[in-house]
Order: structure tokens, then sequence, then C-alpha cells
């Protein structure tokens, strides 16, 4: 019973209160930079997986009278979605509905077919003469000035049906009837990007694609069905360079990666020093009381449960705030730190249970370790000595 009452008067000693933050440093440490590491891992393997924009590719033609043949060799191809005649700038117009003090209503279209997108609202554009956007659509050249702001993206809902007056190289109105739209984080497009079946695209950019000579180089854009499969355009012989689209930058995640893991390495080699810094203080603070048990007869086992008993209830409460508090901070990193970035936004901190399960013994085992070197003292020392410190 002494014990007890002694344990709970202990919980709320300073120490104690210093040790219970620093063991809940460490477990929000480490769940926050493995949901962040296993966020982005999770990211690109979904990007790559289910982004159009990932996998389109440019394709330069080297014999332009050669064009329609080799167009119709990519489309036999198993790997290729999509091929359309394309020059430099002839997917981009400027929706007027949209330009207001926020947005210039910069819109990017791509023809597509053979993609069976996940409606939100409306229907798909494959089978309808009209334009699909995403549904939390950004009309703004955020890939120039990088003014992104998910916060104020427009919402299409009462745009669906009506026809949008978009402006080609500053020339006369185009009318394309927004038919739908669709949730962009499954296919993780660009929130201005929208797309328009071949028909539909034909109509709208007849002007732009014609060829005006034959020393113009001409470009095909292709969809593959994995950016994997890019070499298979090796075998095309007119075709006199290709290259990827969209480049996902992802050098400042993988910095940002090295720097989270170093931060928690750091953090994990502290954590274990203050652990047992505070385990072996506990018990030189506690030499009296003690020796005093060991007087009157309690044996080296139950004066050692009180210590495991109440390094264990600090532990365990560290445990459940780091669980509380990395949820708190994973749900606003994507605000904090990636909201103005249209292509990382996207990323989702969330922890799974093998992160539950390496904070768990980060935190409580680590403690349970350093509590068992540090009462190795007890067996050791001697009655005489405890009562006189």
């Amino acid at each position: 019973m002494v014990i007890y009452m002694k344990l709970k008067n202990n919980l709320f000693k300073f120490k104690n209160i210093v040790f219970l933050l620093v063991l809940v440093v460490l477990g929000t440490s480490s769940l926050v930079g493995l949901s962040y590491v296993f966020g982005v891992d999770k990211y690109f393997n979904d990007y790559t997986k289910n982004s159009i924009d990932s996998r389109l590719v440019y394709v330069g033609i080297k014999n332009i009278k050669n064009k329609a043949n080799l167009k119709s060799m990519l489309e036999d191809n198993e790997h290729v979605l999509n091929v359309y005649e394309s020059s430099e700038v002839n997917n981009f117009g400027i929706v007027n509905e949209f330009t207001t003090d926020f947005f210039d209503g910069d819109i990017e279209i791509i023809p597509i077919k053979n993609i069976d997108f996940d409606i939100v609202l409306g229907k798909s554009s494959i089978d309808n003469e009209g334009i699909m956007c995403p549904d939390d659509f950004f009309p703004s050249n955020y890939i120039l000035n990088e003014n992104y702001d998910k916060d104020k993206s427009i919402s299409l809902k009462k745009y669906i049906g009506k026809y949008l007056n978009i402006k080609i190289f500053d020339e006369e109105n185009k009318k394309i009837k927004l038919v739908g739209t669709f949730d962009r984080s499954k296919y993780f497009t660009h929130p201005n990007t929208c797309y328009i079946n071949y028909k539909t695209y034909n109509s709208v950019f007849k002007n732009y694609n014609k060829i005006s000579n034959e020393d113009t180089e001409s470009h095909f854009v292709v969809l593959l069905d994995n950016i994997d499969n890019m070499q298979i355009l090796d075998n095309f012989e007119n075709i006199s360079f290709y290259q990827g689209v969209t480049t996902l930058k992802i050098s400042i995640l993988k910095d940002a990666i090295n720097l989270v893991s170093l931060i928690v390495v750091v953090l994990l080699v502290l954590s274990c020093l203050l652990c047992y810094l505070f385990s072996s203080r506990t018990i030189k603070n506690n030499y009296k009381n003690i020796g005093i048990l060991k007087m009157v007869g309690y044996p080296n086992k139950l004066i050692k449960k009180k210590f495991y008993l109440l390094n264990l209830i600090i532990s365990l409460f560290a445990f459940l705030l780091s669980v509380v508090l990395s949820i708190i901070i994973e749900y606003n990193c994507p605000k904090w730190f990636l909201s103005n970035k249209a292509d990382l936004c996207l990323i989702k901190f969330t922890n799974s249970y093998v992160s539950y399960l390496i904070c768990f013994i980060l935190v409580v085992f680590l403690t349970f370790v350093n509590t068992i070197l540090s009462l190795k003292k007890i067996d050791n020392y001697d009655i005489r000595e405890l009562v006189n410190e």
C-alpha cells in the first residue's frame, strides 16, 4: 500500500512530467515522420499508376509525310491508349466565366478515349460532345506563378450542362458544354486540366492543328498504359525524339524524407539517453526510501515493481498523447506545407499499424528496457549506505 501511495504522488512530480514530454516528443516525431514517408511513397505509387498526366509523352516526328502511318502504328500498339497531334500551345485557353481578381481563367484541354472516369456530377465527356473538368477546379496558370490555393477552388456544380466561353489564342470564343466533373484525387490531374473526346477536340482546335509546311516540326501526344512502357517508342523508326510531358518534382520530397529520417534518428538517440538518465535519477533520488523499504523487509522484486509501474504508466500515457498529437499534425500537414503545390497537395499523411507498432516499441519498450538497466543498481546497494545517503 505504501508503494502505491508513493507511486500516486510520484506521477505528478516535475521530473516525471518532463520525462513524459520527452517520450511524447519521441512518439509524435516518429509517427509524423513515418506517416510522411509512407504517405509520400503511397502518393508516388498511386500517381504513377493512376495519373493521366504522368503517362503522357511528347513524340517528335522525323518525316511529316509518314505521320499518318506512324499514328496508325502507335494506335495499334497494346500499350498506347491515345494518340493525338499537337503543337506547342494548342491545348490551352482562357475561360471567360472564371477570369477574376484571383484567377486568370487558364485551362488545359486534353482529348482522351478509352478512359472510364468516375464521375462526380453529370456525365463523362467520352460519350458526349462537351468538356469534363475536376470537381475542385482551379482555373489559373499555377504552373508559372505558383498561386495555387486549394481553398479558392471553384465548385462547378452550377455550371453542369452550361456552355463555357473559352478563348483560344486571343481569338474568338469557343463555346464548349461542361458535361461532367470528376474527382481529380483519383486521377492526380492538374486542377485546371479538363478532358474532351476527340470529336470535340478536333472541332475546337481544327484551325490550329494544321501543319503549314513539311518543314514544320509536328508532335504527337501519346497516352501510355504505364509510363514505364515508354521505351517501346524505341521500336518506331519515324520518331525523332520522345519525352514525358509531366515530370513530377520529387527532389524536394526526397530531401525532406532524408531530413525527417535524420531528425527521427537524432531524437531516438537523445531519447534513449534521456530515458536512461531519468530512470537512473529517479532511483538515486529514492535512495533513502529504498533503504528503508529494504530494512523493513521489502524484497527487491516488490521495490522494483513500483518503478516499473510508474514508468509503464508514464510511457503508455505518452504513447496515447503521441497518437493524438500525430493525428492532429498529420491532418493539417498538407494544409501547412503542401497546400500551395497543386501536384503535391493530394499527399495524405496517414499512419498504418506498422507505424503505431514502431512508435509503441520506441516509447513503451524503450522505457521498459531503460528501467531494467537502471534497476540493476538496487541489487548491489548496501542498506547502510542507502540509509546514510
